[in-house]
């Protein structure tokens, strides 16, 4: 969408200096929803005579017309699938014109990625391969808001992957719902897409987050194995292991399924890095399921882990369910798991000082080893940072492990 914005209008940093504010929403967890509200009431304050407001995203989706009428002050409105559509509709507002509202199909919006404007630094970038949700975990409101699982063709995403990597772009980070449900065809898979990036020259690391895994399959192991590119880094979030529970969740793994999957891993790949996310609170979550989930989560040492309370989200199957959880038995169960993996991340740490380890600089302070995605994982502190370091793949001397990041210097 900036691509295409900056394509007519230039981009501000102060909302103050701007004509036009874009919203780009989120309505995933009620959290989300509540924050695009306060937005949008921050800008009504805002608004003047030729000021206009645009809204965008999952709001947009799970609220359809009735945006406006909750809203009358915004000027427009994209939903996630016409978000090419920015200058059209710029230019109708301002012209006073009364089509000032786009609703198109999800797959319109992977046309016209030809332009980006990174919102991260110029070394790294996110790839967008698909949209939508055909799981229906029965908490997950992606497939109401952003409808089936819909996937780029492998030309459009190896053409933007070539211009991003013409542009400076070093690290790939490929994302979509479910990452490791990837085809265009009948036989081109995530691991075809793989191999065929593998080759796009000047790009040095390309990460996969959001693997499920009752996906990630023989061929996708020995993929990332044999390559020198793809991050021996899995982002898998199975969410539970409590058999009971990942039914309820209307998961398609199973706890014996989750357990062979991080054994086949381990076995085949054994620099691999794992990080997953867990829910604690599920509708019936019993005291013993939770204890079971934390046993397993001790045992297995994930190098990365999120934790998450369940949130109840309108017209999603689970939010009809009876047994709800406590709202402070969900917060203790979360601190529970999180010092328990405070004390083993810290442990997995520590077995880095006094070694020199490869690391993205991404700014000033610091970067990331290969197992560290972007704001999500650990960072690296590293003293003695040059300008032109920034971008580059650097030794670093380890001299301190903190909870979840080190500390260094460049060797």
């Amino acid at each position: 969408m900036m691509g295409q914005a900056v394509k007519k209008h230039r981009l501000v940093n102060n909302m103050d200096d701007a004509d036009i504010m874009v919203v780009n929403s989120c309505s995933f967890i009620d959290k989300s929803r509540q924050e695009t509200i306060d937005t949008l009431s921050e800008l009504k304050a805002w608004k003047k005579p030729n000021k206009y407001i645009i809204l965008t995203g999952c709001y947009v989706e799970e609220q359809k017309e009735a945006v406006q009428e909750k809203y009358p002050f915004i000027d427009g409105v994209l939903n996630t699938g016409a978000l090419t559509k920015i200058n059209e509709l710029i230019r109708n507002i301002q012209k006073g014109l009364k089509t000032n509202y786009y609703y198109e199909p999800q797959e319109f919006n992977f046309n016209g990625n030809d332009e980006r404007v990174l919102s991260t630094p110029s070394h790294y970038a996110y790839l967008k391969i698909g949209e939508g949700c055909s799981n229906h975990c029965s908490f997950c409101s992606i497939p109401l808001l952003r409808g089936p699982a819909i996937y780029k063709s492998k030309e459009n995403i190896l053409a933007e992957a070539r211009k991003l990597s013409e542009n400076g772009v070093k690290e790939l980070i490929l994302i979509a719902q479910d990452v490791t449900d990837y085809h265009w065809g009948k036989d081109y898979s995530l691991s075809s897409l793989l191999k065929d990036l593998e080759i796009i020259d000047n790009l040095l690391w390309i990460r996969l987050l959001y693997c499920y895994p009752d996906k990630i399959d023989k061929e996708l192991i020995e993929t990332i194995k044999a390559s020198k590119k793809i991050v021996k880094y899995i982002d898998m979030p199975i969410q539970h292991i409590n058999d009971t529970i990942l039914k309820y969740m209307n998961r398609k793994s199973s706890k014996n399924m989750i357990i062979d999957t991080i054994h086949s891993l381990r076995k085949a790949i054994p620099d691999i890095k794992l990080r997953s996310t867990v829910m604690v609170g599920f509708p019936k979550e019993t005291d013993e399921q939770f204890n079971e989930l934390f046993s397993f989560i001790d045992q297995t040492k994930f190098d990365q882990l999120g934790v998450f309370t369940y949130s109840k989200e309108i017209n999603t199957a689970s939010s009809s369910m009876r047994g709800h959880v406590d709202d402070t038995v969900k917060q203790k169960r979360l601190e529970k798991i999180m010092s328990n993996q405070q004390v083993i991340s810290k442990k997995l740490n520590q077995q880095y000082i006094g070694q020199s380890l490869s690391v993205m600089i991404d700014n000033k302070s610091g970067g990331r080893r290969y197992f560290d995605a972007p704001d999500i994982d650990g960072f690296v502190y590293v003293e003695n940072i040059k300008k032109n370091d920034i971008g580059q793949i650097k030794k670093v001397k380890i001299k301190k492990a903190l909870e979840y990041d080190l500390i260094g210097v460049m060797d």
